[in-house]
């Protein structure tokens, strides 16, 4: 694991254990595939910060590496408690669900990386940026839109993914009102056309 940044965000987790850091030295862990050592990594930070949204993710993606789909969703759940609009939380929430259900493969259920790959100083890439803006401003974009309102501003998590993965599980409606919300503000939107007329709602 001779990875500069890696080694930037190591040192400074050793020198400073409490430090919000530990997220991206267990994510890079999982990249190795030291998902052991990742475990520890979490469960060691969460003590010290556990609020941490970011690392509550890569403690789900460690789970996923083991396939231990109950224990990814129980942590999912503690992070929508902390930050209810998280996107990728809700999606992960429902693709487990379908993968419990036998409806996709375990495999299929997967997180992005967590950690930013570009070199720059630990303070301003991780602890300024990566973490504490971006859940701060995920916090600031916390609305009470309704999904059922086509002419809403379609929400963070309101995707062309999240349509299907909802029209996969049966719920058309839900399906539906998320594709209508996307046209609304994005009349152009091929995939969300298609989705719509795939479920009876036109052109």
């Amino acid at each position: 694991m001779n990875n500069s940044l890696f080694l930037r965000y190591y040192n400074t987790w050793r020198e400073d254990p409490s430090s919000i850091v530990f997220a991206p030295v267990a994510d890079y862990f999982l990249m190795y595939g030291r998902v052991e050592d990742a475990f520890k990594v979490c469960a060691e930070g969460l003590k010290r910060n556990p609020d941490s949204v970011s690392g509550r993710m890569v403690l789900v993606k460690a789970h996923l590496a083991k396939g231990q789909l109950k224990e990814a969703d129980k942590e999912l759940i503690r992070i929508l408690n902390l930050l209810p609009t998280h996107t990728r939380a809700q999606e992960l929430r429902t693709e487990i669900d379908l993968a419990l259900r036998g409806e996709i493969r375990p495999a299929a259920v997967a997180v992005e990386p967590v950690v930013e790959t570009a070199p720059g100083p630990v303070e301003s890439s991780v602890e300024t940026k990566t973490f504490a803006e971006e859940e701060a401003e995920e916090l600031e974009a916390q609305t009470d839109i309704d999904v059922t309102t086509p002419s809403a501003k379609p929400a963070a998590w309101q995707t062309v993914t999240m349509a299907k993965i909802y029209a996969a599980q049966g719920h058309d409606e839900r399906a539906r009102s998320i594709y209508q919300s996307i046209l609304a503000h994005d009349p152009a939107n091929e995939a969300a056309r298609d989705g719509l007329h795939d479920l009876g709602g036109g052109r």
